[in-house]
């Protein structure tokens, strides 16, 4: 019988479990999906220092007040204000019970929101581990990891139970409206690049607000017209957990050289060199050069789905429908009746076409074609129309 080996739980795991366990206490159903009560959400928190947990704290209302879950949010500018934060919480359970906690640790299962953020400065907190990203109120998340950098707390993200979307946040006015960009998780969790190549440039955003990251080719290379390459560009990287590197065609080189890029997807366990492949649809052999911008790529974050096999599938709208079932033309009675002229024309044999052949014809009359009377008796336009019927069939 095979022995089954027990896989501890890493400290930062089991001190995150322990905040996700507090937050089953919140009494204001705010804040991040509870992992020990599906449906319902909370937030929770501990202070830790020398692996020990020293103070915890979940949001709720003061001691003898009502609870938002029993009378409802006092709400004021989308954002509820009867409760304490789970954070402060915790702070103030220290204070009360006279525990030090300077230079520890708080683990909690949504960052801190700014206010939050300024007491655990102020109180000595070290180190800051959250569950999930929170955009709190003022649209000042993305200020939260400045002051972090600037106070000296290290600040980080454990990414494996919870992701940023799965918050149930209000909507912000539309001038504070924020959004979960790559840009401001990242300022905690940085994407690292390694150079593999001494000629390789590290990619970069050409434009303020890009959405992609410029890859640079670290050699050069030469690609036959119908002959796929891949471009190697000398780095390769450390994507933060929870995202994924989407390699993209840039703009210009397509259509400028009839390189395309085949795509490529980059995990963050991957930390080999980033390789581009292309192909050369241009009818003409390509040259790239060393340092060359030739492809890039867009870090973004995704969700992982649980696979499961059955025997039927729902009904849809569109059912099995596939390879442009979309892309049927509506023929209009205008475009029917242009196709139709343009086939009679296209039937019809030119002036110049009717001209040569009757000049090697001989003269048609009433008693060799039927006619009423000569051709050469009739009007311009009457004799034209004759012609064109006698000779339809020669052409």
């Amino acid at each position: 019988m095979e022995k089954k080996e027990k896989k501890r739980r890493g400290w930062d795991e089991y001190f995150m479990d322990i905040a996700e366990l507090v937050a089953t206490r919140a009494t204001c159903n705010r804040g991040s999906d509870l992992k020990y009560v599906p449906g319902f959400k909370g937030v929770g928190a501990v202070i830790v220092r020398d692996r020990t947990v020293l103070s915890s704290g979940y949001n709720g209302s003061p001691r003898g007040l009502d609870h938002c879950d029993d009378i409802g949010h006092e709400m004021v500018e989308g954002h509820c204000i009867r409760t304490v934060h789970a954070e402060a919480n915790a702070l103030v359970q220290a204070a009360k019970n006279g525990i030090m906690i300077d230079g520890g640790a708080l683990y909690t299962t949504a960052s801190p929101c700014y206010d939050c953020f300024k007491m655990l400065i102020n109180s000595g907190i070290k180190r800051i581990v959250c569950g999930a990203f929170y955009g709190s109120r003022y649209g000042a998340s993305d200020k939260v990891v400045g002051l972090a950098a600037q106070a000296g707390v290290q600040m980080e993200f454990l990414r494996a139970d919870k992701a940023p979307d799965q918050l149930d946040l209000p909507e912000p006015k539309p001038e504070e409206k924020e959004t979960e960009t790559v840009k401001s998780l990242l300022l905690s969790s940085n994407l690292k690049i390694k150079k593999l190549h001494p000629m390789a440039k590290v990619p970069d955003y050409a434009h303020e607000g890009d959405a992609g990251l410029d890859l640079y080719a670290s050699e050069g290379a030469s690609i036959p017209t119908g002959q796929r390459e891949k471009i190697k560009t000398g780095i390769s990287m450390e994507i933060p957990d929870g995202y994924v590197g989407l390699i993209w065609d840039r703009g210009g080189v397509p259509v400028k050289k009839g390189l395309k890029t085949m795509g490529g997807v980059i995990d963050s366990g991957y930390r080999g060199e980033v390789i581009v492949p292309v192909v050369n649809v241009s009818g003409e052999n390509v040259e790239v050069m060393q340092g060359e911008k030739i492809a890039q790529i867009i870090i973004q974050p995704f969700e992982q789905v649980e696979v499961e096999e059955t025997d039927g599938l729902g009904e849809s709208a569109r059912g099995e429908d596939a390879f442009g079932s979309s892309d049927e033309l509506v023929e209009s009675e205008e475009l029917v009746e242009l196709e139709e002229e343009a086939a009679i024309k296209e039937e019809e044999p030119t002036i110049d076409e009717i001209t040569k052949a009757l000049s090697n014809a001989p003269a048609l009359s009433k008693e060799s074609k039927g006619f009423s009377e000569p051709l050469s008796r009739m009007g311009g336009s009457e004799a034209q129309e004759r012609r064109k019927n006698e000779n339809r069939g020669r052409w």
